[in-house]
């Protein structure tokens, strides 16, 4: 079933591939460059991937029109065809508009014979025989490009790709001729021209006359015009923090509109990164550049320029006007980008303030600069001439290069290149052997994707010039015909597309055959090819005292045995040494040497292996051992659950390891396989060696992946039974009446060996453990098991979850093995069937299934929803679902909700809301809001008719199988019945797509275990505030930085402060601790923290302050502690009230508080953006960090006092409340770097987001 499953989501990814448009392209123009004829009187311009018609394509296109009227076809590749229209009729330009978008565009890309570009074609772009490309570029780097950006090299490969394909490089200068040689690994490489000629845009600061025209034409004449250019912020073009830059430039702008006079404008043009993130309309000085004309013809019209780190300047300096170099992040930018001079030397005013900025475009000082005979003026304006256009385009349509200066590199199509594709590189070593294995006809061939993590600053530092390299993507264009030909192996078409991916990649260069996927070096420190080893077959294998002793067969008499190795499972050579002389057919592997000296790690295996020389062609290989038929063997008793490998046998000894050597942290750094040097990595952990009983287990690996010879895993005694047993698997399950029971099967377990089964609580703090009644059977291959439990009302069962375990007599201890299902259809039966076992007439108990398929039981009390009536109305609801999948699919529905789908008062409420009052009727229609209609919040929603869904009802269930992506404060788990019993409903909803909202800033409690990409309930888009939560959530959460958008809550949308004289009131609330979670009245009464809270809200001194200072304090007790409430209400103050959760909104109290009193919880945020002081009361730290964890070091880093004593509390409040409750200087200024935005508009930043991920 599992794998039927798996192959009809792989045939559904194939045809949702072929419906899509972007995929498509590459098919489409496959088909056109291969059945379609070139046109030789097509030309293509293409000015930054269509995104303006402008720069140099904008000139030569002019140029065309001009020298070759009626001649040539022109087409100019858009974006956005509409405004591009008017401005090319409104310019007069004789071209025609195509939609890069579209498959035209592919057939146009194809068939032109002419093509102008000043950035990249497509990655699937192939030059054809008869056409010609010249690339313009567009600027002269400042900025650090291709492989010298650090944290970014990946962003090269289509400028790479571009680069190679072009027949003629125009370059304007030494400079940049070289830089971009350099960069970009053309050196070798590149088999076309460099054309030593200025950029065509430049001719219209050489006609000053056409400036003095244009200022008439706008009306400019009497003012002062300043013309400002920025570039983009970011280590590269593809992780630019839009949304960050977007505050910085706003905050910029208001300060310089606020200062200019009014004979003073200045004219604005961002980065296109930044298109539309930040709008002028408001600013009265400040104006986007006209639309009429190019940006260059309105920059020869203005009196200065102010840019940062563009390359801008270089071109505006030929009209030797005034330049402004406005670089108030000079450091950072530096550190982030690097840039190739010092811009500081240039001859140009250099400005770090923007006060400083104001102030000189106020006073008009720079205006009288001049760097016109300078040695920077007569370097980078040597090639600039007027006709520079013309002369281009004749050598593009005639091949005539006239007076142009033109290098050819021709030569490098005589080199033969020998093309080294390895597998993904993961690890230091990978890098290391491809260094090693290159030589000076080696190319190394890498994929985009796999730049992630360090490999990038690892590669620009290490190993950015010990070989040539090219970063592209396999997106080769073919056929839909010879993509089904090359999947059933037609040789012809397999070589066929080979030769046109080379083309595609290596342009115009001699490739020595195929790829060579494999590379190997068998010295420690260096990658050798698993897959490629020779195997050995295995005849026995013993372990003992940390020893691993093989005995091998017979080894052909080509190879001659030099050393004997381990390496681990990656490839990488962890130790080597000479192998024995005399000995045959055995070997030795001392592993508690190996592993005390160079560091295995915990939960990661090695494999013991041999290195010789091969006679026939004189290479060292290597030799792996395996035994097939134990492999099988294996294979054979596996199930679904339970891919057991063959193990040989166990050996438990001890070892001389560091202490930390089993926490997290040190895996996590001893794992990091490209961290540049690993030990410094790990000297943060103690280097005293302790001795640590380790286990062995050589074993026969039967998963896809993994290599195909022996491993030794080295683990704990835990670890080792978890391998070992990979689990009881359960063979039936019973849940009915008071009492359950289950059949289990243990494969090589023997009777004697199972001490029983257990039901275990599943806590950090308690340890509670419920006994089955058990009964072994011995069985042919093991022992068969029999649980059984009475369920009663006197039996420790605790709220909420346990797991079922038997425990086994292994390695002289007791050890516990999970039970997990046998047979996927066990899963099935508990979603259409109300399997459950009542434990008294108010409590059930029911089983469920974790990942893997283990078997775990939920104890809670009963509810309304746990009858057959509603097990009936979700299979009616999957039923319809199933049948009109497409419909429903077709709506693309967005579901929102909240806590329990019983509150509209947090982000989803107010999310939902703005949807609802300012999108078109068109959207609002597939938007949802789940709610139960008896709860108090329903009135808030109730206005939004049929788009607000009674919780539980069909439509409800339809939603839930049927929504495009959920958004919610919460949880999945929220959007259903809480504790719910297994369902195909809440099946498919953990299977949906969800944006995270929070209901809280990610910083003072670890909840990555939760919503981590990796955690228990995983997000698809998770919603931040500001820089360091972002980075919180990128680096501890695993999530990709792109979908981790900083927009801020929507809640903070309607926040503001509404305290008041009249009312000034103390807000207190403290968060919930997992470990009073759900417990009985009574241990609650116990707890320390319902102790100190009581003490504090009666204590005689509180009540004392709250009178001598007019005020009140208002106590409102966590949702989850909400049964509690009542326990409180005895003997306070009548100056302190206490709210349960739900009688008024959150909202509405932090905004009309003057003081928040917390411990943990994230509502301190809201506060704090209101510029309200936060007060932290935190009584058992030590407790609620040693179980939850903060990202934050609370002792330092809370904008807040803090106190751990209640009698430091009181005063401290008292202080605060005789100052007026004013927040204090060094709080402001921390709390301010948690805040991007206050400016009421995140709702819509969220709604943005969504819809550029297409929902």
């Amino acid at each position: 079933m599992a794998g039927i499953r798996k192959k009809l989501k792989a045939i559904k990814k194939r045809l949702c591939r072929l419906v899509s448009k972007t995929p498509k392209r590459k098919f489409y123009y496959g088909f056109f460059s291969k059945y379609c004829r070139l046109r030789p009187k097509w030309v293509l311009i293409e000015s930054f991937h269509g995104q303006t018609v402008s720069d140099s394509g904008l000139v030569l296109a002019q140029e065309i029109a001009r020298l070759y009227p009626g001649q040539y076809r022109v087409f100019y590749a858009t974006e956005d065809k509409k405004k591009h229209q008017a401005f090319v009729d409104a310019a007069g330009l004789q071209v025609e508009l195509v939609d890069v978008t579209t498959f035209r565009y592919t057939h146009i890309l194809a068939c032109a014979q002419h093509i102008f570009s000043n950035a990249s074609l497509p990655i699937y772009f192939i030059k054809r025989p008869g056409q010609v490309y010249m690339q313009t570029w567009h600027g002269t780097p400042l900025k650090t490009l291709g492989k010298q950006m650090r944290m970014g090299i990946e962003s090269m490969y289509n400028v790479q790709h571009n680069f190679l394909q072009a027949d003629y490089l125009t370059q304007p200068n030494a400079f940049t001729r070289d830089v971009i040689l350099r960069d970009y690994n053309l050196e070798p490489l590149y088999t076309g021209k460099v054309v030593m000629a200025g950029y065509p845009r430049n001719k219209v600061f050489m006609e000053p006359e056409k400036g003095v025209a244009l200022r008439r034409k706008l009306g400019l004449e009497d003012k002062t015009v300043y013309a400002y250019m920025p570039t983009w912020r970011g280590q590269s073009n593809h992780s630019v923090d839009v949304l960050e830059y977007a505050a910085q430039v706003k905050k910029i702008m208001h300060q310089v509109d606020s200062g200019l006079k009014d004979d003073q404008v200045l004219y604005v043009n961002f980065h296109p990164i930044l298109h539309g993130a930040v709008q002028l309309d408001a600013y009265q000085h400040i104006l986007p550049f006209p639309t009429e004309v190019s940006n260059y013809e309105f920059l020869n019209c203005a009196d200065a320029l102010i840019t940062d780190y563009s390359s801008v300047f270089f071109d505006f300096s030929l009209t030797k006007k005034p330049i402004i170099l406005f670089m108030y992040d000079y450091d950072t930018y530096l550190a982030d980008r690097g840039l190739y001079m010092d811009v500081r030397s240039l001859p140009f005013r250099q400005i770090y303030q923007t006060e400083e900025l104001v102030e000189c475009l106020r006073s008009g000082a720079c205006l009288q600069d001049d760097y016109s005979d300078t040695e920077y003026y007569h370097t980078f304006s040597k090639y600039d001439s007027p006709d520079v256009s013309e002369k281009l385009l004749k050598l593009a349509f005639t091949g005539d290069s006239g007076d142009l200066e033109v290098i050819d590199y021709g030569k490098n199509k005589e080199k033969t290149w020998r093309v080294l594709y390895p597998q993904p590189i993961t690890q230091l070593s990978d890098l290391r052997t491809l260094a090693k294995k290159a030589d000076d006809h080696t190319l190394v061939l890498m994929e985009k994707k796999w730049f992630k993590g360090d490999l990038s600053p690892v590669l620009h530092d290490q190993f950015n010039d010990a070989f040539p390299y090219v970063i592209t993507t396999m997106t080769v264009p073919r056929t839909y015909i010879e993509v089904l030909l090359a999947s059933f192996g037609v040789r012809r078409v397999q070589e066929r597309l080979l030769r046109r991916d080379q083309q595609r990649i290596f342009p115009n260069l001699k490739i020595d055959g195929k790829y060579r996927r494999h590379s190997s070096v068998f010295a420690p420190g260096y990658t050798a090819d698993l897959e490629k080893a020779v195997r050995v077959p295995l005849e026995q294998c013993t372990v003992r005292d940390g020893v691993v002793q093989l005995q091998y067969g017979a080894i052909s008499a080509d190879y001659t045995v030099l050393q004997q190795a381990v390496l681990n499972q990656k490839g990488c050579v962890l130790a080597a040494w000479d192998a024995p002389e005399g000995v045959a057919t055995c070997a030795r592997y001392d592993l508690r040497a190996v592993v005390e000296d160079v560091q295995l790690y915990i939960r990661r295996g090695c494999v013991p292996a041999l290195i010789a020389r091969s006679g026939k062609t004189g290479r060292r290989v290597l030799l792996t051992f395996d035994d097939p038929q134990k492999r099988r063997r294996a294979q054979v008793k596996a199930n679904a659950w339970n891919k057991a490998p063959y193990y040989y046998g166990v050996d438990q000894s001890t070892y001389g390891v560091s202490k930390d050597y089993f926490s997290p942290a040190f895996r996590r750094a001893a794992e990091n396989g490209l961290l540049p040097d690993r030990q410094a990595a790990l000297a943060a952990f103690s280097a005293e060696r302790q001795p640590q009983p380790l286990v062995l287990l050589p074993f026969l690996e039967n998963k896809k992946n993994a290599p195909r010879c022996l491993t030794v895993w080295l683990t704990t005694s835990e670890l080792a039974m978890n391998r070992l047993q990979r689990g009881a698997a359960l063979q039936r399950l019973h849940c009915k009446g008071h009492r359950c029971s289950m059949h289990l099967a243990l494969k090589g377990i023997e009777p004697d060996q199972v001490v029983g089964g257990v039901l275990q609580f599943r806590s950090k703090t308690e340890e509670i453990a419920v006994p089955f009644d058990t009964r072994v059977k011995r069985r042919r291959s093991g022992s068969a098991v029999r649980l059984d439990l009475q369920l009663d009302a006197h039996l420790p069962l605790k709220e909420l979850y346990w797991d079922a375990y038997v425990q086994i007599r292994q390695f002289g201890a007791v050890y516990p093995v999970k039970i997990v299902s046998a047979k996927p259809l066990q899963r099935w039966q508990l979603f259409f069937t109300n399997c459950q076992a009542l434990v008294d007439d108010t409590h059930i108990l029911f089983p469920y299934y974790r990942k893997g398929g283990q078997l775990c039981y939920c104890y809670r009390p009963l509810c309304e929803y746990d009858t057959a009536a509603v097990r009936l109305r979700e299979i009616t609801a999957y039923t319809l679902y199933m049948l009109f999948r497409p419909l429903w699919q077709r709506q693309k529905n967005w579901v929102v909700y909240e806590k329990f789908c019983k509150t509209a008062q947090d982000n989803s409420y107010y999310f939902f809301k703005y949807c609802m009052e300012h999108l078109p009727e068109k959207e609002r229609r597939h938007i949802y809001y789940i709610m139960d209609p008896r709860e108090p919040d329903y009135k808030n929603v109730a206005g939004y008719g049929r788009q607000v869904v009674p919780f539980m009802s069909l439509k409800h269930m339809l939603l839930s199988l049927s929504m495009k992506i959920c958004i919610s404060s919460d949880s999945t788990s929220h959007l259903y019945v809480w504790r719910s019993k297994p369902s195909i409903v809440r099946r498919a909803i953990k299977q949906k797509e969800e944006l995270f909202l929070q209901h809280g800033v990610t910083a003072m409690k670890r909840v990555d275990q939760l919503f981590g990409k990796n955690g228990s309930s995983p997000m698809t888009y998770f919603v931040t505030c500001s820089r360091p939560e972002h980075d919180i959530v990128v680096r501890e959460f695993d999530y990709e930085p792109e979908n981790v958008p900083i927009t801020g809550f929507a809640r903070w949308d309607v926040l503001e402060d509404k305290s008041t004289p009249d009312d000034p009131f103390i807000l207190m609330m403290p968060t919930w601790r997992s470990w009073l979670e759900e417990v009985d009245n009574d241990t609650f009464l116990q707890s320390d923290y319902y102790k100190n809270y009581s003490a504090l809200l009666t204590d005689p001194a509180l009540d004392e302050m709250l009178r001598r200072n007019h005020t009140r304090l208002v106590f409102y007790l966590h949702p989850k502690f909400a049964g509690y409430m009542d326990n409180f209400k005895d003997k306070i103050s009548p100056r302190v009230t206490c709210i349960p959760f739900g009688q008024q909104p959150l909202n509405e109290l932090m905004m009309r508080c003057k003081l928040l009193v917390t411990d943990y919880s994230s509502v301190c945020w809201d506060v704090l953006y209101q510029n309200k002081p936060v007060v932290y009361y935190q009584l058992d730290y030590d407790l609620y960090n040693q179980v939850h964890g903060s990202y934050l070091d609370m002792t330092t880093q809370l904008p807040g006092d803090r106190f751990t004593q209640v009698e430091d509390l009181v005063p401290c409040l008292d202080s605060y409340a005789a100052a007026g409750f004013e927040m204090k200087p060094k709080y402001r200024k921390m709390a301010k770097q948690y805040f991007m935005f206050r400016d009421h508009h995140n709702s819509q930043r969220i709604y943005k987001f969504l819809k550029s991920k297409n929902y």
